[in-house]
Order: structure tokens, then sequence, then C-alpha cells
């Protein structure tokens, strides 16, 4: 199983969320942290982000439409003073 990174998270909780939506869609993913836990968020300084979501890569074409699907309906749900995350499929 080869693994691509698919999402570079901006920070856990994001990270979490995103690995659930890919999940309760049938793709198995793994979170990359960019450094250990209890750093302080040191990943993030160095790196500009978090960690990177990743999935095996016959999954990456499944991923790339879901992930975006997901960004936009967070960005409506913004505008629209709500914060939740679209349902699952």
């Amino acid at each position: 199983m080869d693994l691509v990174r698919v999402f570079e998270a901006p920070d856990e909780v994001t990270a979490q969320a995103m690995a659930s939506w890919l999940e309760s869609n049938g793709i198995r993913t793994v979170i990359q942290p960019l450094a250990p836990s209890g750093f302080g968020g040191l990943g993030e300084e160095l790196q500009g982000r978090w960690g990177d979501l990743l999935v095996d890569e016959a999954y990456e074409a499944n991923a790339i439409p879901l992930i975006q699907d997901y960004l936009a309906s967070m960005s409506v749900a913004a505008e629209n003073g709500e914060d939740s995350p679209p349902p699952a499929a």
C-alpha cells in the first residue's frame, strides 16, 4: 500500500474532522503530525501546517473531491454563521 498526501491540515482539529469525513465515506485515512505530540505547535510554526492526511494511492482520486466538497461546505457554513461539517454521505 502506497500512501499519498491528500490534505495539509492547519491544525489537529481540522485533521481529525477531515479524517472522520473521509472515513465516513469509506476512505481509510492516516493522520501524520509534523511534530510529536507535546511540542506545542512546533510543526505548525516550522512548516506552516500541523500535519498531513494520507490515503492509499488507490483512493486518492476519490478523496480529492470529497475534501473539496467538505471545504466548500465549511466555507458556506462559516458565511452563514454555522460551524458544523456536512453530514456523512
